[in-house]
This record gives C-alpha cells, structure tokens and sequence, in this order.
C-alpha cells in the first residue's frame, strides 16, 4: 500500500508546499493544523507524521509527549522547523523523532527522508513476518519432538 503521511503544521501555505512536493509520489497525505495525539495513537494507519516543531505554545512538543514514540511505534515522526533551538532538537531526538528537517524544506531531502523510512519499514514487517513465520515452524518441530 502507499505510505500515509499526516502533514501537521499550523500554515496552509506550508502544508500546501509540501503536499505539492510530496504530490508526485505515491503517497497518501492528509492534513491537520493542530495534532491530536490521542486520535493518532489509536489510529495505526499512518506511516509517517510530518510535525512542525514551531506550533504555537510548544503543542508539538506535548504532542510527541502524549503519543510516546517507542522504536516499535507503527509510524515515524519527521519533525520540521524554521527555528529549531538546540534545546528543541534535543527534547525531539529524545521523545523518538527520526528527523529533523529546516525550512523553507529542500525537495530532494524530504522525498530520501521519507523514501528511506519507508524502505526501512518495510524491512522491519518483512523480518518480523519472517521471524514469527520461522517461530511457528520450530513450534511445530517441537512438538512432533516430544
């Protein structure tokens, strides 16, 4: 399936230039000014969430809080900002965010960013499918043992 991307950033001219960006792909995108991290969390049909740290009153930063990015989380969060602070970075790198991206956003690097998330994704399912095919098969084996 094509990856689904949410565009989360208070500008619609922001969130147009990159839904035009990422338009030539095959990309599901959708929109949000503000994120919800509940309805996010209970979602599970994202791939990646493209977040503008520089949301008025720190609402990214309480969002990546609230949705608790763990490396087994069923998407991956890009973060993206004019004015990224060090401070900033760091509370982003440690609450699970994959990316850091400054505006005004360059083409080529958001399509790799996005391109090799998804490639490594996908390498994650395959071998988690692979080890839980394998663990059935050795089960099996087990019991005709006994």
């Amino acid at each position: 399936r094509a990856p689904r991307i949410l565009i989360v950033d208070d500008e619609p001219g922001t969130r147009l230039d990159i839904r035009e960006m990422l338009s030539g792909g095959e990309c599901e995108i959708f929109e949000a000014s503000a994120p919800t991290g509940k309805g996010i969390r209970s979602s599970g049909q994202l791939d990646i969430i493209l977040l503008d740290l520089d949301l008025p009153d720190q609402t990214s930063i309480r969002f990546l809080e609230e949705i608790h990015l763990q490396p087994e989380s069923r998407y991956e969060v890009i973060a993206t900002t004019s004015s990224g602070t060090v401070r900033d970075r760091k509370l982003c790198y440690d609450r699970g965010v994959s990316h850091i991206l400054r505006k005004p956003l360059d083409e080529t690097d958001l399509h790799h960013i996005i391109r090799n998330s998804c490639n490594a994704r996908r390498y994650v399912q395959h071998l988690q499918e692979f080890a839980q095919s394998h663990a059935q098969e050795l089960e099996r084996d087990n019991v005709q043992l006994k």
